[in-house]
């Protein structure tokens, strides 16, 4: 995941790459009955450790670019 991640924010928001890791990470997290608020926030501890994400100057972008990728991890969540 942190891959996939790092790999979004170095090339702009490369979504495919991430949606597919997403699909299979909340695939996993169904099959081990892992709610999704849970999924989100392992989710989003992993963000906040990104050295990409700390060294952002804008928090808005950040901000953003987050929102896109819950939104994106909640979409695959309730798919499967």
């Amino acid at each position: 995941m942190r891959i996939a991640l790092r790999s979004y924010l170095a090339n702009g928001g490369d979504e495919p790459a991430l949606c597919a890791t997403l699909t299979a990470m909340s695939a996993e997290a169904r099959d081990r009955g892992v709610r999704a608020e849970q999924l989100l926030v392992v989710l989003k501890e992993m963000w906040s450790a990104l050295p990409e994400v700390r060294a952002m100057n804008e928090s808005s972008e950040q901000l953003r670019l987050l929102q896109r990728v819950v939104t994106m991890c909640i979409k695959e969540y309730y798919s499967g």
